[in-house]
């Protein structure tokens, strides 16, 4: 790729920003910048593991020196300055539950930088700062690096039309009333290399100027796709609706290379059922796996007695084939010795299940159960876990089931996010990620911002299903 921006245009400045529409060049930006510049280490801060994880990729393949950055997200920058000055920050709520310990942690970093307790430190460590992704912080994340600038020279990156990530209760920082004023604009990147570089220009024109259609309101017609993008109508029938869905998500450009199928963040169920429905889906699951940690946990405390059914269903949701109660009424027949069929190895492991209620048998169920003719497995990334934690358990290696199962979701978000080659997740779980196409669903339904993140995703073509012809019009 041609360099984005000029090697010198941060010289002399003590901090500012660069926006950058998405595939634009902001990451090659970073990287050339970052690997440019001699005037000591630059600190790189963004918000997500997977980020950073993304960033480092992207670093290492330019063979950046790594004496020339530290990259951290921003939280678990904070978390090691705050565990340097444990007096000084103060108690901590048990880090076990990360929707009380990270804000804890942030607002106990905020008065360490305020309190200029910092300042030798980071003078001799850091020559800059850079923050990715700006637009998804919040206040508490914006206020540090406002500390941060007073400091050091500090320069964010970001795009306000990709904030997704803004939460009732947790909004993100406003980029006119907040942003703007404190970082000055230095550069803006709108020249679409992610579509040029596969040859799919017109695509990427486009995506510029629906850009600024969803900004000022006008909205994106989808009669007017460009070439390798298609509209295909709902009707309001929901059988024949579902049936189109379920054919696109599965076999749309099949064979032309990988799909992102990106449906609504606010129904994540419904990743799971188009999966299970579809043919090759991968889930891309959410970070922190609520409803199969509380799974897990009704799987630990249950008496032996109802273990079989919790462990069914477990199956059940990472895996065609598994019906729970007719599978319970013949392992009670098999056991009565009402049955005349001879037990099916699904029903075999089960009963060892029965018989040995404990962490192997459970495991080897679940392997047997995976491994059968005929069953796919659509979240092996869960049964992954699953396996892992119970093999954990079983070896005396963990305290429990559900410690096991929190290690295992720990050092998954330390490893970023995998995408196979037909997968299906949403805005929030897919931004950042590309594919040679996509499939987009429930787009009327989002806010401007999740429908340009959907619509950036695929750098060859797109095809879109929705009963209304316009995305994003609001006059």
């Amino acid at each position: 790729m041609a360099r984005t921006v000029d090697a010198d245009i941060l010289d002399g400045v003590a901090r500012g920003r660069i926006e950058a529409a998405a595939g634009c060049g902001k990451t090659e930006a970073i990287v050339q910048l970052t690997s440019t510049w001699t005037g000591g280490r630059t600190l790189i801060l963004t918000h997500t593991l997977a980020g950073v994880a993304a960033l480092r990729r992207r670093l290492q393949a330019a063979r950046v020196p790594t004496d020339r950055y530290s990259l951290s997200s921003i939280d678990a920058w904070c978390v090691r300055r705050v565990a340097g000055f444990p007096m000084r920050a103060g108690p901590l709520p048990d880090a076990a539950n990360p929707r009380v310990f990270y804000p804890a942690v942030r607002a106990a970093c905020l008065r360490l930088l305020v309190s200029r307790s910092l300042d030798a430190a980071l003078r001799s460590t850091y020559g800059r700062v850079f923050v990715d992704e700006y637009q998804d912080c919040g206040a508490e994340q914006h206020s540090i690096v406002f500390q941060l600038a007073e400091l050091l020279p500090t320069f964010v990156f970001g795009d306000p039309l990709q904030a997704v990530f803004n939460f009732p209760g947790a909004p993100v920082v406003s980029w006119n009333q907040s942003v703007a004023p404190t970082f000055p604009l230095l550069e803006t990147l709108d020249h679409p290399w992610r579509w040029e570089r596969v040859g799919a220009m017109s695509l990427g024109r486009w995506l510029i100027d629906a850009r600024a259609h969803l900004q000022d309101g006008t909205g994106i017609d989808l009669e007017q796709l460009p070439e390798g993008c298609e509209w295909g109508r709902l009707h309001g029938d929901v059988v024949r609706d579902a049936q189109t869905v379920r054919t696109a998500a599965s076999y749309w450009r099949r064979e032309a290379g990988n799909v992102l199928v990106l449906a609504s963040p606010t129904e994540p169920h419904r990743h799971a059922e188009l999966a299970r429905g579809g043919e090759g889906i991968q889930v891309v699951e959410n970070l922190d796996l609520r409803q199969v940690v509380q799974n897990v946990g009704q799987l630990e405390q249950a008496v032996a007695g109802e273990r079989l059914r919790l462990l069914l269903e477990l199956a059940h949701s990472v895996m065609t084939g598994i019906a729970v109660n007719p599978m319970l009424t013949r392992c009670e027949s098999l056991r009565a010795g009402r049955a005349r069929v001879p037990a099916t190895p699904d029903e075999a492991a089960a009963l060892a299940f029965v018989d040995h209620p404990d962490w192997s048998q459970a495991r080897a169920a679940l392997l047997i159960w995976s491994m059968q003719a005929g069953r796919r497995v659509f979240r092996r990334e869960v049964l992954a876990m699953l396996l892992d934690s119970l093999a954990s358990i079983a070896a005396g290696r963990q305290p429990s089931l559900t410690v096991a199962m929190a290690a295992a979701i720990e050092r998954r978000r330390h490893q970023g996010r995998p995408v196979t080659n037909r997968a299906i997740g949403s805005t929030l779980l897919l931004k950042g990620l590309e594919a040679d196409y996509t499939v987009l669903l429930d787009l009327e339904r989002l806010s401007p911002p999740h429908v340009y993140v959907a619509l950036t995703r695929g750098t060859r073509g797109m095809l879109v299903l929705s009963r209304d012809r316009w995305l994003g019009r609001t006059r």
